[in-house]
């Protein structure tokens, strides 16, 4: 490959990479050039982002600095690939993100490159899966009944509901537990033992 080509390929790939790039000057942090994708998920004009510096583009939580974001772009010894981090967007916006930033080896001087990738459905879908299993323990935990889960062997793997108060025992206190033991029964065919083996091959069971 010639060195025309592979010129031609990093600028396609700086320009039409859907990962935000920000070149960076490591003695004052101010953004030298961006990409395509960097003006979309900031919303702002290449002009006005020009303007800024790594800390007006990037925050974490409000007790964390950009320490070592600021190192990975001033020294080759550092390199940061992390999620945690904000991209502070137009109109307020502050979208998470994954921030990667390295020293790259440019002539007359060395620079840092920043790549920022929009992670906020991810992030947006493991709130709303967290939301969901605090609701469903919650149900769990104050139905009038007990829900137990075995492994295939017959020993409990959880064991939750309000109804183990009943039993004077605490939530997942029979974990570890063989069924037979707490039953203290030997007998395959004893109902509890036969509605687990029944559901443990795919088939509904009920007992009394």
């Amino acid at each position: 490959m010639s060195r025309e080509q592979e010129h031609e390929i990093s600028r396609c790939i700086f320009r039409e990479a859907n990962d935000g790039f920000f070149i960076i000057r490591p003695t004052d942090l101010r953004v030298l050039d961006v990409n395509p994708a960097a003006q979309r998920l900031t919303g702002l004009k290449k002009k006005i982002l020009l303007e800024l510096t790594l800390a007006d583009l990037v925050d974490r939580a409000p007790d964390d600095d950009l320490a070592t974001l600021v190192r990975a772009c001033q020294s080759t010894a550092h390199f940061v690939s992390a999620a945690g981090y904000f991209l502070k967007a137009a109109n307020g916006i502050r979208r998470a993100v994954n921030v990667s930033v390295s020293r790259i080896h440019t002539d007359p001087e060395p620079l840092g490159l920043m790549i920022v990738r929009d992670i906020s459905r991810l992030r947006e879908a493991e709130q709303e899966l967290t939301n969901r299993e605090t609701q469903l323990r919650v149900l769990v935990e104050q139905i009038p009944a007990i829900l137990w889960s075995t492994d295939s062997d017959l020993r409990v793997t959880s064991s939750l509901g309000a109804g183990l108060a009943a039993l004077g025992l605490r939530p997942n206190e029979l974990v570890g537990v063989h069924l037979f033991d707490y039953l203290q029964t030997s007998d395959p065919n004893f109902p509890p033992i036969a509605a687990c083996h029944s559901a443990l091959r795919g088939e509904l069971a009920r007992f009394e």
